[in-house]
């Protein structure tokens, strides 16, 4: 099998997981255990980077996104295979009372994520 049809083959199976937890566990308990999982599968270095990535937008903004900690990695050219574990991050941060959610949203300004809406951070 090819790369590419085995890459296309792990992405429905982990869907089709991710929606078997969401029927049996429930949506919120779901998203919990998915940023736990991207959180296992994350390369520690990059972990180390983005947490200092994450320091860097506390003490540069009063307010941020987390499109401003992606430039910050992507600005040094750090890059990571499941970027979904910079939430498990944001979340560490938060329960370590380095920010806390405001509860306003914006358009995240990233490719990517096709304007979706990110949660914006007040630092402490």
């Amino acid at each position: 099998m090819n790369q590419s049809l085995f890459d296309a083959v792990e992405i429905i199976n982990e869907t089709n997981r991710l929606l078997a937890d969401v029927v049996s566990i429930g949506p919120e308990q779901a998203a919990v255990e998915a940023i736990a999982r991207a959180d296992a599968h994350a390369d520690p270095e990059w972990k180390e980077e983005a947490r200092s990535a994450i320091d860097w937008a506390c003490a540069f903004y009063h307010h941020f996104t987390t499109d401003q900690v992606w430039e910050f990695l992507d600005q040094r050219d750090i890059t990571c295979h499941e970027p979904r574990a910079l939430g498990a991050l944001i979340r560490q941060a938060q329960a370590q009372g380095k920010i806390v959610a405001t509860g306003d949203y914006r358009k995240s300004e990233r490719s990517e994520c096709h304007g979706r809406p990110v949660m914006v951070w007040r630092s402490i």
